[in-house]
């Protein structure tokens, strides 16, 4: 397994990859993958952080969506894992919850 950072993320209008790409780039070695493309790369991180877009009263963005399934099979149990949400508005956390 390798254990640098790994974000995957999925977006719509392009501002969570801006955001994915400019922390991944201040890290250095971090590498970025889209989940439009798939997650099955993910099984070979050590060190994961999920980042998406939220809409609405946070529903899930469409490329997440597509592949949630295969999100829940998966074993994360030897993975540090984060969930990152990019959203405009700062009060929506009784939304998420």
């Amino acid at each position: 397994m390798k254990t640098l950072l790994v974000y995957f993320y999925g977006t719509t209008g392009g501002k969570t990859q801006e955001v994915v790409d400019i922390i991944a780039a201040q890290l250095g070695d971090a590498q970025v993958f889209d989940v439009a493309d798939g997650i099955d790369a993910m099984e070979m991180f050590d060190n994961i952080i999920l980042a998406s877009p939220t809409y609405g009263a946070g529903e899930l963005q469409d490329d997440w969506a597509s592949v949630i399934d295969e999100l829940a099979d998966m074993d994360f149990s030897d993975k540090s894992c984060c969930i990152c949400w990019c959203r405009r508005c700062c009060n929506i956390s009784e939304q998420l919850c």
